[in-house]
């Protein structure tokens, strides 16, 4: 590696708020295939694929701590909107790590660092990277950082839903009841939330759980690759 490239990534490693012991690793991380670096090309491609798998891990287990009262499918939900390629590539933005990636002038001149999937993978790609020069730790401190202000740290699903339908759909959020059942010191509560074309349903033990859950369900939706092609359509 040589000296440019090191101040650069130093520089860049600050930035992301990490502390290398091989730089060499993020180097890889930040090197798309589509850049000449042949040698790279191989390696840098795996580190998504590692990073995707040590975001997973522990997305769920924050989860599985923060919300005890939530069933296994809500709670499957919520995860899938966190670790979904849109919302990496959101918090890769955020965060200015399109800038860092190395490109061809081809994928460049395509407006490759606006891409989603090349913002998503080169997150990943640092993530997996940190897990191996650092450990699960360090890992785990990057992924808490980021993702602390995407819902992962706060529970209050019903407001960030109020927040976005006010925003993008000029409404706010509807909650019914739609199935209660068991004893009446122990209750169970299904209900559904309408957003504009959204509906997504929740259960828990009680009405405010089962809203809240509903809501995480809704923002899933609203989060997914699916949806986001049914907008631009």
């Amino acid at each position: 590696m040589n000296k440019k490239r090191s101040d650069e990534l130093l520089s860049q490693e600050k930035i992301l708020g990490l502390d290398f012991t091989e730089l060499d690793f993020l180097d890889k991380a930040l090197t798309h295939s589509s850049h000449g670096k042949e040698k790279k090309k191989e390696k840098s491609a795996r580190l998504p694929f590692l990073g995707d798998a040590v975001l997973g891990l522990i997305i769920a287990e924050n989860l599985f701590h923060k919300f005890p009262e939530l069933p296994e499918g809500e709670l499957t939900k919520m995860r899938s909107s966190l670790v979904s390629r849109l919302s990496v590539a959101s918090i890769g933005k955020r965060i200015g790590i399109s800038d860092f990636i190395l490109l061809s002038k081809g994928e460049v001149e395509a407006g490759g660092r606006k891409k989603t999937s090349i913002i998503a993978e080169a997150l990943e790609a640092v993530i997996g990277a940190v897990y191996l020069d650092k450990g699960i730790e360090e890992a785990r401190k990057f992924i808490e950082k980021h993702w602390q202000d995407y819902s992962m740290e706060s529970s209050d699903y019903k407001s960030e839903l109020q927040e976005v339908a006010q925003k993008e759909m000029k409404e706010i959020p509807k909650y019914k009841v739609i199935k209660k059942e068991g004893l009446a010191h122990q209750p169970h509560f299904k209900v559904q939330v309408r957003a504009g074309e959204i509906k997504a349903q929740g259960e828990g033990r009680s009405k405010k759980e089962a809203e809240k859950a509903a809501a995480g369900a809704a923002l899933s939706i609203l989060r997914s690759e699916e949806y986001a092609k049914t907008q631009e359509s």
